[in-house]
């Protein structure tokens, strides 16, 4: 321990007496590990099954006015009234819920922001798990015309209102005026196919505007007992006999019928796709950083050849050397590390105000807090990284005589 302690306050007098060259390997370090972390962060969201959509992987949702019949001829969606009948064919189900999603003006204090609202049935809240912050969500019972009550995003909910509470505030949408009962943590917009919503609303009140399509879609829910497979294939046979009723032959197969995680997935490409790609991100993301340090570490440590030299005389080991210079390395590379960590959502944040808010509209990359799995990952990067960075120039430098580096180490061997 008393060793060790020695190596870190050799090291720290190192790093101060080189203050560009740390400051330099710090910064690599910091930017490494905000990409890194915002990289397994995004492929989380896009392949795990993580709050608010944990049930995504069992959730078929139906944009029903989508479908085309064997001539190639859209059909019509199932409109309102026809959904209870259509829910009572469904024998696999745990719940059914209505969405629809416009983009809307809402109307709050003396502004006005462009938003997304959801005009959902009191199902929707059963079926995925959103955090609330404050408040609650609206019930299957209080979701008929009349009811002007609505859901906000935290983020939504502080653009809307400002800092502080956002219960009882009221905000307009389409002219009618609903007051605020719940407040939901932000989720990433990559863990949905759908629009990324700020407000919640209830589906009965929805003008279909300004989309003019006055169809819902449906979101059907498997049963814990029940198999992907006999859940498309139940949901194929309500539809093709809903469909045959009003004498319209659906051309629809079950590979048509993919979950909501399915969806999301396939819109990044597919599994092996998505893991293949980010596994030469994280490989450039490690190699060109550590090339970068490996060059200037060398600049540097041929710098140093005359201490290195007389403390090879003095008594240490070539192993000695490497170890002080992999101490300085770690602790420069864990500074920059750390920051990283702290600095990825803010950093996030910028890019996405600078690259993906249009129309005023926000969009949200990351969101929710960073695994366990993710964070030992990039633990044990940082680990990597120190060693590649600085161990490789390290042993090569002291793999030189005594002689040798007394007169700066050139003559390469």
């Amino acid at each position: 321990m008393r060793k060790l302690l020695s190596d870190i306050v050799f090291a720290w007098g190192s790093i101060g007496r080189n203050r560009l060259h740390s400051v330099f390997t710090v910064l690599v370090s910091m930017f490494t590990c905000i990409f890194l972390n915002a990289v397994l962060q995004m492929a989380d969201t896009v392949y795990g099954d993580n709050p608010p959509f944990s049930n995504a992987d069992r959730i078929i949702s139906l944009v029903t006015d989508e479908f085309k019949d064997t001539d190639g001829r859209y059909v019509d969606g199932i409109y309102a009234q026809y959904i209870p009948g259509f829910s009572r064919m469904l024998r696999s189900s745990g719940a059914l819920g209505v969405s629809e999603t416009e983009s809307v003006l809402v109307a709050a204090g003396d502004n006005v922001y462009p938003s997304y609202a959801g005009f959902v049935s009191g199902h929707y809240w059963g079926m995925n798990d959103f955090e609330f912050v404050e408040g609650r969500s609206f019930t299957e019972d209080e979701g008929g015309d009349g009811v002007r009550i609505a859901v906000v995003t935290d983020e939504a909910a502080e653009k809307y209102f400002g800092k502080g509470s956002a219960l009882g505030k009221e905000l307009e949408v389409q002219g009618i005026t609903y007051e605020v009962i719940g407040v939901v943590r932000n989720y990433s917009s990559l863990a949905t196919v759908k629009r990324h919503i700020d407000v919640w609303l209830t589906s009965a009140n929805t003008k279909f505007l300004p989309s003019g399509i006055p169809v819902y879609n449906l979101d059907i829910l498997a049963r814990d007992n029940v198999s992907k497979e006999e859940f498309r294939q139940d949901i194929l046979l309500a539809l093709k006999n809903f469909y045959r009723q009003r004498n319209v032959d659906l051309d629809l197969t079950e590979s048509d019928l993919l979950t909501l995680k399915e969806q999301r997935i396939a819109s990044f490409g597919d599994s092996g796709g998505l893991f293949i790609g980010l596994g030469v991100i994280i490989g450039l993301l490690l190699l060109i950083p550590a090339i970068n340090i490996v060059t200037l570490n060398e600049s540097g440590i041929y710098g140093r050849m005359q201490e290195f030299a007389v403390r090879r005389a003095m008594g240490a080991t070539a192993g000695d050397i490497v170890k002080l210079v992999l101490t300085e390395n770690s602790i420069l590379v864990c500074i920059g590390f750390v920051m990283g960590f702290i600095l990825t959502v803010p950093a996030m944040h910028l890019i996405e105000r600078v690259f993906f808010n249009t129309g005023g509209m926000d969009v949200t990359i990351l969101a929710g807090d960073i695994s366990f799995v993710n964070m030992a990952a990039i633990c044990a990067f940082a680990v990597v990284f120190s060693l590649i960075s600085g161990g490789v120039p390290a042993w090569r430098a002291v793999r030189k005589s005594i002689s040798l580096m007394l007169k700066g180490g050139d003559n390469d061997d």
